[in-house]
């Protein structure tokens, strides 16, 4: 009778223990994030220089949005993708689609939205040179601010311009604070990919992502298209 007593109370003690009968708690899974900023030259000498590099680039990047991006981002790693495109021109940088997250298989209207606006800025003309650190440290800065991202990717969109000055110095530094912070940095020329040859030395070049790959971005849908599920797939 003691026995049977003590089993009873002591099973009792047990279902009244609150650490026992508490319902075991829902792991949260942190979202998979991944942050890609897209630079644009929208300079140019001329009228026609600019068009070149801003309007057919621009157009299949809308399209790229409006078509692709839900389902690329549907189908990656990534639970958001943390997006942001800018222009620069001389010495000035300009917001072209504010900073947006767009979630996985609920960004269909987000995108759309913002395929007008580059549909709209394809049209836009803007006059001046290109000068290549400005823009790099912007997209590097910009790249870095995501610190909980997974990837981190900054697209730098120009031209083949042969008249460049390469200023190696600070090229060089920001290589180095881009791979310390783990940022990919990509060359998206029109015309000849070797043209960045004209922009960065190979000597500076790294595996590690800095300049990582120059493509023929040249009025192409299907290589934007590629570009992002590189970047995200």
């Amino acid at each position: 009778m003691f026995i049977r007593r003590t089993l009873l109370t002591g099973g009792l003690a047990l279902l009244a223990t609150p650490s026992i009968i508490r319902p075991l708690q829902a792991k949260t899974r942190t979202p998979v994030l991944a942050r890609v900023v897209t630079g644009f030259d929208a300079t140019g000498s001329t009228t026609a220089g600019t068009v070149h590099v801003r309007r057919p680039n621009l157009t299949a990047f809308a399209q790229v949005m409006a078509q692709d991006m839900p389902d690329i981002i549907s189908q990656s790693d990534y639970d958001v993708l943390d997006f942001e495109v800018f222009g620069w021109a001389d010495e000035s940088t300009h917001t072209m689609v504010a900073r947006t997250m767009l979630q996985r298989d609920s960004c269909t209207d987000a995108c759309l939205h913002i395929a007008d606006k580059l549909a709209q800025l394809a049209e836009e003309i803007v006059k001046g040179d290109t000068e290549l650190t400005l823009p790099l440290k912007q997209g590097i800065a910009m790249a870095g601010m995501a610190s909980a991202a997974s990837k981190r990717v900054f697209n730098l969109v120009t031209d083949d311009d042969t008249s460049r000055t390469r200023p190696q110095t600070d090229l060089q530094a920001l290589r180095d604070i881009a791979i310390a912070r783990r940022i990919t940095v990509n060359g998206l020329i029109m015309g000849d990919p070797s043209a960045m040859n004209n922009y960065v030395d190979r000597d500076i070049r790294t595996p590690d992502g800095f300049v990582l790959r120059t493509t023929d971005y040249t009025s192409n849908y299907a290589a934007w298209r590629q570009k992002f599920i590189w970047d995200i797939g």
